[in-house]
């Protein structure tokens, strides 16, 4: 099984780190909780209410956004319409609305492309919004694909290795970003190789191994953990 018997909580406004090593079922957790997989037993809880059967949309409009360990972006669009994309989800355009191109969809057309200027320039990256988002080296990829997640105004964002393949200064920015995002209000959840990025940033920490939880706790906790040492830390 790729994930058993695994039992957490994430409190609002916290920044929690889930690690292992590889095939752990980290991200299998995270396509769980965002409605990519359904679990065959168990539930999810969001905000006390069940989402363990709701599609990814669904989810999305509650609150909970991701990455993706694979950079999941539109190659053949600009930088400016990837973000947009996530700001549809909330947009309320109807379907005829924006086939007649009515009054109403120029109007929220023109607040939503605002609004993902606005979200690209916390990344820097306003500048470049008409880019083709694949001209862009790999780091700002990342920062586009953490910026159309922000675009759907979520309370809860789902990082999967974000600084995987990111340099030491992308890194250093990255980690600048996430604690941004958090004093913005949205809880981050993150699943991280790097020990240095995770243990300075994460509040708390899960540790999965061959799909269950072996620990969980405060970084200190976690980095004295006898068991996570064995077959994880080293």
């Amino acid at each position: 099984m790729a994930v058993s018997q695994v039992d957490f909580d994430i409190r609002a406004g916290q920044i929690k780190a889930l690690i292992g090593p590889n095939g752990s079922g980290k991200t299998t957790t995270f396509n769980l909780i965002t409605g990519h997989y359904r679990p065959d037993a168990g539930e999810i809880l969001f905000e006390g209410e069940q989402i363990t059967v709701l599609p990814p949309h669904e989810i999305a409009r509650r609150g909970i956004a991701r990455t993706f360990q694979n950079l999941e972006l539109f190659e053949n669009m600009t930088v400016l319409e990837n973000v947009l994309i996530g700001l549809y989800l909330r947009a309320g355009v109807s379907t005829l609305g924006a086939l007649v191109r009515a009054p109403s969809w120029w109007r929220k057309e023109k607040a939503a492309q605002d609004k993902a200027l606005e979200i690209l320039e916390r990344f820097g990256l306003a500048a470049r919004a008409q880019e083709p988002v694949a001209n862009l080296p790999f780091g700002l990829q990342r920062f586009v694909e953490i910026a159309r997640a922000l675009a759907t105004s979520p309370k809860v964002l789902l990082l999967d290795e974000a600084a995987s393949g990111l340099d030491g200064r992308e890194k250093e920015i990255l980690c600048e970003h996430i604690l941004e995002i958090r004093r913005s209000g949205v809880t981050i959840f993150m699943v991280e190789h790097d020990m240095n990025m995770t243990m300075n940033l994460a509040e708390e920490v899960v540790v999965l191994d061959h799909g269950q939880k072996i620990a969980e706790g405060t970084p200190r906790e976690i980095q004295r953990h006898p068991e996570v040492i064995a077959v994880y830390l080293g």
